[in-house]
């Protein structure tokens, strides 16, 4: 006889709540996903490629910025990155200044 009232408040949850879990099935898949490892052990491996690539890069930026600074160049300097050491041909003259304009 105890057990009745127990029943009573339980029975409406329980039947609200499968019929709830069997409403949202509809909706949102409720078995197991397969494929989603192969999705995540894709993205993790190329996490992992662009981790070691950008290691990569940032070691050979800092030997190239060692390299100048053994040759006795600044990294701030204005010489452009691009020229090539055999062709050392003087910079050009800087631009003339621009004529004062005239009232009228």
């Amino acid at each position: 006889m105890c057990n009745t009232g127990w029943l009573k408040r339980m029975l409406p949850f329980l039947a609200a709540f499968a019929l709830g879990v069997f409403i949202a099935s509809f909706f949102v898949s409720v078995g197991p996903r397969f494929g989603l490892n192969d999705q995540r052990m894709k993205r993790f491996q190329e996490m992992q490629r662009l981790r070691f690539e950008n290691d990569q890069l940032r070691e050979e930026n800092d030997r190239l910025r060692n390299k100048l600074e053994l040759r006795g160049m600044d990294t701030e300097d204005q010489y452009p990155a691009w020229a090539p050491e055999s062709l050392d041909a003087p910079m050009p003259p800087p631009l003339p200044k621009p004529a004062p304009r005239v009232a009228k």
